[in-house]
C-alpha cells in the first residue's frame, strides 16, 4: 500500500520526529510505501502568544528574542537556530513529503501519533479527517493532550470534529483521556495503542562510555525552578557526573548538545541517568535502557501518568525536588519493562494490520 502519515511533521521537537520515524519504519517493515503529509497549521481559536510561536514575521522578532534568549542569553538563541537546522536535515534525509490535499494518490492515510487531536495549538481540521480523500483513513495513537469535551464545546467546534471523525475507518487513542473524548464524540469504544516510538523496535545502542554524565531533557525553559536546578546539580556532583542538556539549552549545564533524534538515543544510552519532564524523553530513556526520573507537570499529567502506568514505571515519577535522589538511586528492571513493551508492541501491530485490512465500506 501507499500510506500517508498525517502528524506534527514540521516542529522543533525531537519527540515528534522520533514517533513519526518510528511509525514510518514500522509500516515499511510491514511492506508499505510511506509518505509524510504536509499541511498549513490553522491558528484560529488560539491565544496571541501561541500564534507568535507559529508565525514567523518581523513584528514577532521581539517575542522570539525574549522566548529563546530569556535567562540563558544569546547562546540559547544560536543554539535554537542550530537545532532547527539539525532537525530540518533529519526530515529531509528520512522522509518523503506529500501535501495532504493530494491524499487521493494514497491507499490509506494514518492520522497520528502525537497531540494531533489537541485544540490548544489550533483546530487543524485535516487531522479530524476533513479534506482527506484516500480510500482508507485510520487514527493511530492520536492524543488530545489536555483537551476534553468541555474545551471542545467552548471552542464551538464539536460538530466539526464529530463529522470528521465519522470518516475514519478505524480509531484508536494513545492515552485514556483521548480515549474518553473520542467515546464522547463518537459513541465508540476506542482501543488504546502505544506510541510509535514504542511500536517500532529501535535497536538498543552501545552503552559503553568513557565519560560520566547525566542528561537533562525538557522543553526550553521548563526547568527554571532554583530548587530543582540545585537538586539536579547536587546529585550530579555527588555521582561525579557532568550535566548535559540535550535538545534544550540550559546555561547551568556543562554541555548543551544538539543532535538528531537517532543520535539522541545513542547519547541517552551512554548516560548514567536522564532527568526529564516530557513524554518522549521518558520513552527515549526506556529505548536507551537508561534510568530516568520523570517530573510530571500540570499541563502534561494526563498523558505522562498514563505512559508511566502503561510501561510499568510509576515509581520513576517525581513530584518534588526532594524525591529526585531517591528515584534515581532506585534500580530499573529493564527486562520486566521489555516484556511489558513487547505486549504493547504486539497489540499496536495487530491494530494496524487489522485496520489496514478493513474495507472502505466499514466506515
Amino acid at each position: 500500500m501507499k500510506i500517508g502519515i498525517l502528524t506534527h511533521y514540521n516542529v522543533s521537537s525531537h519527540g515528534a520526529l522520533l514517533q513519526m520515524y518510528g511509525l514510518k519504519k514500522q509500516l515499511e517493515e510491514m511492506g508499505h510505501e510511506v509518505f509524510i503529509l504536509t499541511y498549513t497549521r490553522n491558528l484560529d481559536f488560539i491565544d496571541e502568544n501561541t500564534k507568535k510561536r507559529f508565525s514567523a514575521s518581523v513584528k514577532n522578532i521581539p517575542w522570539y528574542l525574549s522566548s529563546y534568549m530569556g535567562d540563558d542569553g544569546i547562546g540559547c538563541l544560536f543554539y535554537q537556530f542550530r537545532k532547527q537546522k539539525v532537525l530540518k536535515n533529519f526530515r529531509e534525509q528520512n522522509f518523503i513529503l506529500l501535501p495532504y490535499i493530494d491524499s487521493a494518490q494514497l491507499d490509506c492515510t494514518i492520522v497520528g501519533a502525537d497531540e494531533v487531536f489537541a485544540l490548544e495549538n489550533g483546530v487543524n481540521f485535516m487531522m479530524f479527517g476533513h479534506g482527506i480523500t484516500s480510500p482508507k483513513l485510520i487514527a493511530y495513537a492520536p492524543s488530545a493532550g489536555q483537551t476534553d469535551l468541555a474545551r471542545v464545546e467552548k471552542f464551538g467546534c464539536k460538530e466539526l470534529l464529530v463529522s470528521g471523525l465519522r470518516k475514519f475507518t478505524a480509531l484508536s487513542a494513545r492515552d485514556a483521556g483521548t480515549q474518553q473524548l473520542l467515546h464522547e464524540l463518537t459513541g465508540k469504544d476506542v482501543p488504546l495503542v502505544c506510541d510509535p516510538a514504542l511500536l517500532y523496535h529501535f535497536p538498543h545502542p552501545n552503552k559503553e562510555s568513557k565519560k560520566r554524565y547525566i542528561i537533562v531533557y525538557s522543553y526550553q525553559s521548563n526547568f527554571k525552578d532554583k530548587e530543582r536546578i540545585r537538586a539536579i546539580q547536587t546529585y550530579a556532583k555527588r555521582n561525579k557526573c557532568e550535566l548535559w542538556s540535550v535538545g534544550v539549552y540550559y546555561k547551568w549545564c556543562d554541555k548543551k548538545i544538539n543532535c538528531d533524534p537517532l543520535e539522541m538515543i545513542r547519547i541517552f544510552a551512554k548516560a548514567q541517568a536522564v532527568i526529564t519532564d516530557t513524554f518522549h524523553g521518558t520513552i527515549t530513556s526506556y529505548i536507551a535502557h537508561t534510568p530516568m526520573a520523570v517530573f510530571v507537570r500540570n499541563n502534561n499529567n494526563v498523558k505522562l501518568e498514563h505512559l508511566l502506568r502503561m510501561i510499568g514505571i510509576e515509581n520513576r515519577k517525581v513530584t518534588s525536588s526532594e524525591m529526585l535522589e531517591a528515584v534515581l538511586n532506585t534500580p530499573v528492571d529493564f527486562d520486566r519493562l521489555d516484556r511489558n513493551v513487547e505486549d504493547l508492541r504486539s497489540n499496536g501491530i495487530k491494530y494496524l494490520e487489522q485496520s489496514l485490512m478493513e474495507r472502505e465500506g466499514n466506515r
